[in-house]
């Protein structure tokens, strides 16, 4: 059975894919109920999984992210906040529910791997942000310590060593645009990650923010650049490893 291109999964069609979906030797769970795939993102969805990872869309999801609260409701004429939804801000976690799935260390959806972060104290009171330490741990990974890619080729060496040995790197990334000039901001505005390089060069990936298809490569100036329809900026990576790695 095939997913329909549009709409929401029906009840006879989930029970139609069954219980798990096969695709290239990896078990991946069937969407939850009232998905929904939209026409626009359908020439850049990677599928069920990619480069061994399953992939998987934040957007599928809105409930909180950890301790996160509603956002009040906006005065008359002032504009309404986003709840600290995982649809709005999950990418952190969603980003690590992939790898901890694609490592065996975790085999929970996202939702699940939230309540689990939460259980370990990987969020603040009333925060959204997750502290990496305890929230990786809790999904029985660990993460390194930031990589910056903010100058010239920065960290590229180390980026290689990762990827090549199969190691999951997650990058923080900058909102860019093919028209305008890309400025650093270490901080970053998002998070995906990367799952492999061709022989070229050519970094590929995914972003949870939709469940894309991602490539990077280094532009003439030295920075790691999203090479597709995504004109990310990377500002820094991470690796993560299961915690019983060395």
């Amino acid at each position: 059975e095939k997913l329909p291109p549009t709409g929401k999964l029906d009840p006879a069609t989930r029970d139609a894919i069954n219980t798990r979906i096969e695709l290239g030797g990896s078990a991946v769970p069937p969407p939850a109920t009232g998905t929904t795939i939209s026409k626009a993102g359908q020439r850049n969805l990677i599928g069920p999984t990619r480069d061994g990872y399953p992939v998987l869309r934040q957007g599928d999801h809105h409930g909180l992210v950890g301790n996160g609260v509603k956002a009040p409701v906006a005065a008359p004429g002032e504009r309404q906040r986003s709840d600290p939804s995982i649809a709005n801000v999950g990418c952190v976690l969603t980003s690590l529910t992939m790898i901890a799935r694609k490592e065996g260390t975790f085999k929970g959806d996202v939702p699940a791997a939230n309540e689990a972060i939460k259980a370990n104290g990987g969020f603040g009171a009333g925060s959204a942000s997750m502290n990496l330490g305890p929230g990786a741990e809790a999904l029985g990974l660990k993460v390194s310590d930031a990589t910056p890619t903010t100058t010239p080729y920065a960290g590229r060496e180390a980026l290689d060593s990762a990827v090549d040995a199969g190691q999951a790197v997650m990058v923080r990334v900058s909102l860019g645009d093919r028209a305008a000039p890309k400025t650093h901001d270490p901080a970053g505005d998002h998070t995906v990650i990367i799952t492999g390089r061709d022989p070229d060069g050519t970094y590929h990936g995914i972003d949870p923010a939709g469940g894309y298809d991602l490539t990077f490569r280094y532009d003439n100036q030295g920075n790691l650049v999203g090479a597709g329809w995504r004109h990310y900026l990377v500002e820094s990576f991470r690796v993560v490893t299961p915690m019983e790695s060395t």
